[in-house]
This record gives C-alpha cells, sequence and structure tokens, in this order.
C-alpha cells in the first residue's frame, strides 16, 4: 500500500508541475501578443518619421529587431 501512496503523490506533484507551465505558457502568450502589438504601433511611427526625413535611432530600429527575435523564439515554444 506504501508504493501505492508513493505513486499517487508523485502523479499529484507532476499533475502540479503541469498546471504551473500551462499557466506560464498562457502568460507568455500573452506578453507576446502585448510586445508584437507595442512592435507594430512603433513600426508605424517610424514610417510616418521617414516619410517625414526624420532620423530613426539605432535604439529603436535595435529594439525592433530584438522584438522580433524575442517573439520567434518565445512562437517555438
Amino acid at each position: 500500500m506504501e508504493i501505492v501512496n508513493q505513486i499517487v503523490e508523485k502523479v499529484a506533484e507532476y499533475a502540479v508541475e503541469v498546471a504551473h507551465c500551462k499557466r506560464n505558457l498562457e502568460n507568455l502568450k500573452t506578453q507576446v501578443n502585448e510586445l508584437t502589438a507595442a512592435r507594430e504601433r512603433l513600426e508605424l511611427k517610424v514610417v510616418e518619421a521617414e516619410e517625414k526625413g526624420e532620423a530613426i535611432h539605432t535604439d529603436v530600429q535595435n529594439w525592433l529587431g530584438e522584438v522580433v527575435e524575442i517573439t520567434e523564439k518565445a512562437n517555438e515554444l
């Protein structure tokens, strides 16, 4: 009977871990969607600025590139 109790405890532990992973993935998906929306808004502003002949700061260009990399990696999960 002791072995059955140990097995049940391990299964319960794994079920909790799976629930945590699922919640974390859902949170990640939400954050990626928000980041993507922010990138799209900024890209529109960049296009507007470029049309006016304004220079785009390097940190803005770098951030946009990093967002693409981050979202690609997150979507692989």
